[in-house]
This record gives C-alpha cells, sequence and structure tokens, in this order.
C-alpha cells in the first residue's frame, strides 16, 4: 500500500510539473479548424485533418515536432490570399498528405529547419507553390505541384542543405525549381511543361541527380553563377533553347546526361572551368555542345545529329589569354574547334 502511495505521488508531481506525452488532435472531431488544432497542440503532437474542405489559412509559429497529417486528402482552401500553410521559426515540422488551393503561395517555409513535406499536393498557387527561404534542412517528397503562377518551387539565398526527392512539378508560369541557396540536392524529380527553365540555379555546391525535364520554353537546367555544381543522370527533352546553359559560374561538372531535341544546344557553356563527361545529346536544333571560352574538360560525351555542330567553339575575347578546351574520347560527327592564343 504504502509503495502504491508513492507511485501516486511521483505521477502526480509529474503532472503537476507540465511533463505530458505526445498527443493526437482530431480536426473537425476535436477542434473545428485546423488552426484551432494548431494553436493547441504541444510538442510531439499529431493533428489528424479528416477529409473535407477547410476554408483558412494556418499558420505554424514555433512550433517544435508538430505533424499535420490529412486523412483522405482534406483540401485547405486559401480563398485567393496569402498562404494556405506558413512555416515560421520551427523546427521538425511535418505536412503529410494535404491538398492546398486557391493561395498566392501554398506552403511558405522561413527561419525553420528540418520541415518535411511529403505526400502533399498543391494547385494554381498564384505566385509560387512552395516557398522557402531562411531555413535549412527542409525535405521535400513525392510532392505535385500543378499550375503555379511563377515558380513551381523556390530556395531563397539562405536556404540550405534542403532534399528535394521524386516530386512532379507542372505547368507552371515560370521555372520548375529555382535554388538560390547553397549545398541543396534535388533528386529525381519529374518537371514538365514550364514557361521558363525546369532548373535554375544561382547557389554553389549543389547537386541535381536523376531528375526528368520536359518541354520547358526557355532552358533544362539554367546555371546562373552556380559553382561547384555536380548535374548527373539528368534526362531533359523537348526543351525550347539550351538544355544545359551554364554562366557566370565555374568548377561544374556534367555527368552521363542525357538531353535530346533542345531546340538550341544540348550544352551551352560560357564559363571556363566545368567538366562534361559521358553525357549524350541527340537531334539538337542548333549545336550539341556549344563553348564560348575555352578551359573546359570534354570527355567521353556522344554527340549526333545536331542541326549544324556537334561541337563548337565560338570566338574567344582576343585579348584575353584562355587555356584551350580538353578533348578526350569523344564520339560526334561535325564539329568546328577554333585555334585560340
Amino acid at each position: 500500500m504504502r509503495l502504491l502511495t508513492i507511485v501516486l505521488a511521483v505521477v502526480g508531481v509529474a503532472a503537476a510539473g507540465g511533463v505530458a506525452s505526445a498527443g493526437k488532435l482530431r480536426v473537425p472531431a476535436d477542434y473545428a479548424t485546423i488552426q484551432e488544432a494548431v494553436d493547441a497542440a504541444g510538442s510531439g503532437d499529431t493533428i489528424v485533418i479528416k477529409s473535407g474542405t477547410y476554408a483558412e489559412r494556418v499558420s505554424i509559429a514555433n512550433a517544435s515536432r508538430l505533424t499535420l497529417k490529412g486523412s483522405g486528402a482534406p483540401v485547405i482552401d486559401a480563398g485567393g490570399g496569402g498562404f494556405a500553410i506558413s512555416v515560421t521559426g520551427s523546427s521538425r515540422v511535418k505536412l503529410q498528405g494535404l491538398v492546398l488551393q486557391g493561395a498566392l503561395d501554398g506552403i511558405t517555409v522561413s527561419d525553420s529547419e528540418k520541415v518535411l513535406i511529403r505526400d502533399c499536393t498543391i494547385e494554381n498557387a498564384l505566385r509560387d507553390g512552395l516557398a522557402v527561404d531562411s531555413s535549412q534542412a527542409v525535405k521535400v517528397q513525392r510532392t505535385r505541384i500543378e499550375g503555379a503562377g511563377d515558380d513551381g518551387m523556390q530556395f531563397g539565398e539562405i536556404a540550405t542543405r534542403c532534399v528535394v526527392t521524386r516530386n512532379r512539378i507542372g505547368e507552371c508560369g515560370q521555372n520548375g525549381i529555382v535554388v538560390l541557396g547553397d549545398q541543396n540536392k534535388l533528386t529525381k524529380n519529374d518537371i514538365a511543361d514550364c514557361g521558363e527553365d525546369g532548373i535554375r540555379i544561382w547557389g554553389d555546391d549543389n547537386a541535381a541527380v536523376g531528375n526528368r525535364l520536359a518541354r520547358c520554353e526557355d532552358d533544362g537546367v539554367d546555371l546562373w553563377r552556380a559553382t561547384g555544381y555536380l548535374l548527373k543522370k539528368n534526362t531533359l527533352s523537348e526543351i525550347t533553347e539550351n538544355g544545359f546553359q551554364s554562366g557566370g559560374g565555374e568548377r561544374n561538372e556534367f555527368v552521363k546526361n542525357t538531353v535530346t531535341g533542345s531546340g538550341f544546344s544540348g550544352f551551352d557553356i560560357d564559363e571556363p572551368g566545368d567538366k562534361l563527361s559521358k553525357n549524350r545529346v541527340t537531334a539538337a536544333g542548333g549545336y550539341g555542345i556549344a563553348f564560348g571560352v575555352g578551359g573546359n574538360v570534354v570527355v567521353g560525351n556522344t554527340i549526333r545529329g545536331s542541326r549544324w555542330f556537334d561541337i563548337i567553339e565560338f570566338e574567344y575575347d582576343p585579348d584575353v589569354v584562355q587555356t584551350p578546351n580538353t578533348y578526350k574520347k569523344n564520339k560526334y560527327e561535325t564539329s568546328r574547334l577554333t585555334e585560340h592564343k
């Protein structure tokens, strides 16, 4: 009896001290709106949202280990204003199985870390489907974004170490994915029918591996001021301008990519220090690989069926001494390589 009394006393002290285990909050069974559930939730809680349409904008601020999980693909309709979901100043927030519509930006993430967005759908955002800034280690998985007015996803200059994998992005007014920050990774995403570039990269030391891009109205992948980027095993088809455009950066590596039917060049390289190895370019509307500068390494590539030249070097600035490009074991049919001082 004495032992039981001691145990009950300890439990009572723990409860009085505010120690609580993770709980499950249900919408609309326990709370009429998602925002009410978010405001009531504590660290480690899971909010389960039943199927239906919820006319609200959900703000998650200063949260830790909070999960919003859809049951039966519930729809959050922002009514044409602001965001559908905003995550600010938070850590380890998970958004899963939600459908977002009627927003300026579908999901915004700022000043947060280790946010996970999985199995969501973002439809017809007037600006960006997903906008991430001043955040680290955000993961986006198996999410579909359709009809964004601007970019499908945008990662700002202070968005770092983010991982974007197995998502589907289509019919965006501007770009599929924009990466302005450093050390991010894009893998196995499907991107199609974008008004500008499929992927646009300005940051450094990023990677794009195993992505599929089709029918983009500008370039498939545009590297502008991007340095130290790895682009490997990406497949590009029916790109209106260039498959890959590299300008303003250096030390980028293109490995085992496939470009078919680009409107102009398969690769357009305008800065020195890049390496192209084991890529395949077929039926380019202009040039297979075009260089505006020297100092690049070109090894083991296969280029066939270009309209003009499979490999071309344009005239360099005669007042600048440049190292010639290095060519080894490439397979091509036509070329125009120029002697440069």
